[in-house]
């Protein structure tokens, strides 16, 4: 016989372990959650370390030997990408071992390989930096400046239309690209 005072010991175990099994797993989706914004904020930390320390690598170190005095003269001869990067985003070293574009400069014309743009190129150094214009055969014109750092031709180029650049800021707002080439002939 049932009695008004009976009960089930599932009745009364059931929401006292419903309980804490909903407590707990309110908890793990709250430590989840965390852990998932940590790792985010992690992650973009570390992009913006890594972002430094290609602009560090780009822009020029104490100790480095910068001829900014250059000629036309200077400049002669075949060169080749190792560097490229626009707004403080450069490319990673890579690139340049799987596609090797070359600048060819053979007195005042170049020659950009794979790319065949070729044209003609002005040098003004009266201003510092130097002034280089890149007047391409299809009438494009790029203002640039351009020195030598460590043996190597750095160039910095507005996009067409744009303002000649002032410095080689690695670290630029002006969409104006850092370009670095080594010699090889």
């Amino acid at each position: 016989m049932n009695s008004p005072f009976d009960f089930s010991l599932n009745a009364l175990l059931l929401p006292l372990l419903g309980i804490p099994v909903f407590i707990i797993g309110i908890g793990l989706i709250v430590w989840l959650r965390i852990r998932k914004d940590n790792r985010k904020a992690a992650d973009r930390l570390a992009k913006r370390e890594m972002k430094k320390q290609q602009i560090a690598l780009h822009g020029a170190q104490p100790g480095d030997e910068i001829l900014n005095e250059i000629s036309l003269q200077d400049i002669q001869g075949c060169w080749q990408m190792v560097s490229v990067g626009r707004n403080g985003n450069f490319a990673p070293p890579e690139i340049f071992e799987q596609r090797i574009v070359k600048l060819r400069i053979e007195g005042v014309h170049f020659i950009i390989e794979p790319r065949n743009t070729t044209g003609t190129l002005r040098v003004d150094n009266s201003f510092q930096p130097v002034c280089l214009d890149r007047c391409d055969d299809d009438g494009d014109i790029h203002l640039c400046i351009a020195r030598i750092r460590n043996g190597e031709l750095e160039i910095c180029e507005s996009k067409i239309g744009a303002d000649r650049p002032q410095s080689f800021d690695p670290d630029r707002k002006d969409n104006a690209s850092l370009t670095r080439f080594k010699r090889i002939g």
